[in-house]
């Protein structure tokens, strides 16, 4: 997964796109990264089928809790979220995994970016299994999401080594909750590399209490891993709420930030705005241009 957390104090940058304040990633990163030092799994297993279930759903507008309870509980597996029109769009369970791994895979590649904080980053790095996968019984909570939307919750086991599933697609249907939108709408401007909100409401007055984010990365980028601008937004919101920094990235009134040092001359790129409280309480607004 490729985003940025704009303009944040003492930012460690990693890559044009990859930046987090420095002391945060440390702080973050190494309660994490011990703890995942501890498991030992067997992750080279014959191919089989393995019967995993997802219940218990607590569906909200833009979240959803799930749990996931393999049969074989010394196997890892994927566990993730897709929007049935996203599902049905590409045609086969084998595609829907492989889009699925390999959006897992992107996001791994930002965590071993961030191990390079340290001098001798080997000491702790998790393995792709242990940061990406999941074995014996989860509960997770997808976020995120959009209202009034036919979701599947989806899982299945993977043998990394062999780089392939070990089983069928497992997937439960929901479908998220009705949302009370607020009265919050964007203005946004682009001068060079620097990009400037100015929420309002539907009469165009300042909004200066609505919290708000901003995600901005490359548009080649972003269709290139994503299905959509929808798809990609709840990615990265997972990412950050799986780390308990969605706050770092929280904006209330006009904002401006400089973001030359991150962008590539010639390259396009799309600004995505929208507001968000615990969810998504406005649509996304998009903007695009070229550095």
């Amino acid at each position: 997964m490729k985003t940025t957390i704009p303009c944040l104090p003492s930012r460690l940058c990693l890559g044009a796109r990859h930046c987090l304040p420095a002391a945060l990633a440390l702080l973050l990163l190494l309660p994490m990264l011990t703890g995942c030092l501890t498991v030992d799994m067997e992750t080279n297993v014959a191919e089989t089928t393995i019967e995993l279930s997802i219940s218990d759903s607590i569906v909200k507008a833009s979240s959803v809790t799930l749990r996931a309870v393999p049969d074989n509980r010394s196997v890892y597996y994927a566990f993730d979220v897709m929007s049935r029109e996203e599902y049905e769009a590409f045609g086969s369970d084998r595609a829907v995994m492989d889009t699925v791994m390999a959006r897992l895979r992107s996001e791994y590649d930002v965590f071993v970016e961030l191990q390079k904080v340290y001098e001798s980053p080997q000491e702790y790095l998790a393995s792709f299994e242990q940061h990406e996968l999941y074995y014996g019984e989860t509960v997770r909570t997808f976020s995120g999401l959009t209202s009034q939307t036919d979701y599947y919750g989806l899982a299945f086991a993977y043998d990394y080594d062999a780089g392939k599933p070990t089983g069928q697609l497992y997937k439960v249907p929901f479908t998220t909750k009705a949302r009370a939108f607020v009265d919050l709408e964007f203005g946004v401007t682009i001068k060079e590399g620097s990009i400037s909100v100015f929420p309002h409401d539907s009469e165009g007055h300042v909004d200066r209490t609505s919290p708000w984010i901003m995600f901005v990365d490359s548009t080649d980028e972003i269709r290139e891993h994503y299905y959509n601008a929808g798809w990609y937004v709840g990615s990265v919101l997972n990412f950050y709420h799986q780390y308990g920094i969605i706050g770092e990235i929280t904006h209330q009134g006009v904002y401006q930030c400089d973001y030359s040092e991150f962008l590539t001359r010639g390259e396009n790129y799309t600004v995505i705005v929208f507001g968000y409280d615990g969810g998504q309480t406005t649509a996304l607004h998009l903007e695009y241009f070229t550095y």
